[in-house]
């Protein structure tokens, strides 16, 4: 499998709360048309609301991973040290678990890009399913993951995503309705 995987801190709760990273946790980047992610430190932003990952109920109860594709490091347009970097940005706000990230193009068909579900697996292969699992992404990638993954998914309702059919389990405007949730 050709997933990097980033350990921050290993995972002691009994919940897992997956993230995708562009579009839930920064901005995407919209490149032609075409949804991107950040290419430079000056087009990473940060989303409204993460903070509600540092939420106490969230930091007690929850494992938080980050599942993302980053098809730009196969291209050569990123390298890991812009990674890195993105990384520790994201650290410094949300105190999370572990990062998993597919550097694969869709024409590479490995198993880690979503919305196959190697990432989870990998996760579930070394630290358990734990009790509840919940997936927050903003595209169509994210909630055939999940649903093939058994996890529920809660669909980050963005303006470039209203094409969305097949319904999710919980459907959010703002991060903060997680709580509701959860």
């Amino acid at each position: 499998m050709c997933q990097l995987k980033y350990i921050n801190k290993n995972p002691n709760k009994k919940n897992n709360l997956f993230l995708d990273r562009d579009g839930v946790i920064n901005k995407i980047i919209l490149r032609n048309d075409q949804i991107s992610s950040p290419r430079s430190l000056d087009e990473f932003s940060f989303n409204i609301g993460i903070e509600v990952f540092s939420n106490l109920y969230i930091k007690n109860n929850y494992n938080l991973i980050i599942i993302t594709n980053q098809p730009d490091i196969e291209r050569n347009i990123i390298n890991l040290n812009f990674i890195e970097q993105v990384n520790n940005k994201i650290f410094k706000l949300i105190d999370y678990n572990i990062m998993y990230i597919c550097p694969c193009t869709i024409e590479s068909n490995c198993s880690c890009r979503k919305p196959k579900t190697g990432m989870i697996d990998s996760y579930f292969k070394e630290f358990g399913r734990g009790e509840k699992n919940f997936y927050i992404g903003d595209q169509e990638s994210d909630l055939i993951c999940a649903n093939a993954a058994s996890v529920k998914f809660i669909l980050k309702n963005q303006e470039y995503n209203k094409n969305i059919q097949d319904p999710s389990d919980y459907v959010i405007t703002d991060l903060i309705e997680i709580l509701d949730i959860i």
